[in-house]
């Protein structure tokens, strides 16, 4: 009985001895088989290459995207259909938007008359050596690029891994939109209105009225218009001959949320006046300022909606204008401001 206890150990002994050699292997070359891994492009699965690219890149981005992006205009329809779409299709419109972005960012930029017969790729190159995206960042859009080329033309991925894949095309589109925004707004800045004459620059309400003009263009957000005003500012040469030669004012948090206390005022203003039954003409006439008494003598007007003039249009852009106005509210209630801003 004892030899066979005996055979039995040695037996089971045997069929440990393996397995605890190879678990002592991988203990002692921990460090070398993990830097191994993190350096695979191919794995022995379908799909496999394009998960671990979609994982690194979602590493880098994750660290790289420093700049809190704005809250995008919001566009309801556009998400539903992103949300019930094929992931094939989604991936395909997610680089087309991510293509548009670049060429309009590019526009504004990059400055070049040939700019819209360039290829994507030189669009990026050329971004990159004139610091208007980091290089990283260029980096991790032509990684994007190419991952969407593989799942488009055929590659077989895991579901997972395209969703994956489409929330870091969200938020390279994000970051994009953000450079672009800020680029034209910055641009704007050197419009004819921020700049008036002296006694009309003396007035903050007069900037008021500018800003409600223009909300639109910073899409409803106080640190994107103030990250683009400080832009110019910091290019302002009041010796040279060409380019910004003068500051513009910067308005503070409570400012803006009382320019956006007015704007959503005149727009329920708009809107009622098409409820009430009045014609078309008339609503074209009733989309200018009604800039308040209070406010002083400001001598000048534009209309309200400046594109594709419409009932829709006013609702959406009193969605847009309400919804920033809690979010800033908000913020405002968090900076510790005990007074609230005045009803315009």
């Amino acid at each position: 009985m004892n030899v066979e206890w005996i055979k039995a150990l040695t037996e089971l002994l045997r069929s440990f001895a393996w397995p605890a050699t190879v678990v002592a292997l991988v203990w002692v070359f921990r460090r070398e088989i993990r830097q191994r891994i993190a350096s695979l492009k191919e794995v022995k699965y379908p799909g496999g290459s394009v998960t671990m690219e979609v994982k690194r890149l979602e590493e880098r981005v994750e660290s790289s995207l420093t700049t809190t992006s704005v809250a995008p205009a919001l566009n309801l329809n556009q998400e539903l259909r992103s949300s019930l779409q094929d992931p094939l299709i989604a991936m395909a419109e997610s680089r087309i938007e991510i293509e548009r972005e670049l060429f309009r960012l590019s526009l504004r930029a990059l400055d070049h008359s040939t700019v819209t017969h360039w290829p994507i790729q030189r669009i990026i190159d050329e971004m990159a050596s004139r610091d208007v995206v980091s290089k990283d960042f260029a980096s991790n859009i032509r990684d994007f690029i190419e991952i969407t080329n593989k799942v488009i033309h055929g590659t077989e991925v895991p579901q997972e891994t395209t969703s994956r894949a489409l929330d870091v095309g969200r938020q390279i589109l994000s970051a994009l939109r953000h450079k672009r925004v800020v680029s034209e707004a910055e641009y704007d800045f050197g419009g004819g209105h921020w700049h008036p004459r002296k006694q009309r620059a003396e007035s903050k309400k007069y900037f008021w009225s500018v800003l409600a003009s223009q909300l639109p263009s910073y899409m409803y957000d106080y640190d994107l218009y103030k990250e683009a005003a400080q832009n110019y500012n910091s290019r302002v040469d009041p010796d040279a001959n060409i380019g910004p030669c003068e500051k513009v004012p910067i308005l503070d948090l409570e400012d803006f949320v009382t320019v956006l206390m007015f704007r959503e005022k005149e727009l329920f203003r708009l809107i009622a006046y098409w409820n009430n039954g009045n014609g078309w003409q008339a609503f074209e006439k009733a989309n200018e300022w009604k800039w308040p008494e209070e406010w002083g003598e400001l001598r000048w007007n534009c209309p309200i909606i400046r594109e594709n003039v419409s009932l829709l249009k006013a609702k959406e852009d009193l969605m847009q204008t309400t919804a920033s106005l809690e979010r800033h509210r908000a913020r405002l209630r968090r900076g510790g401001h005990a007074q609230r801003p005045q009803n315009p």
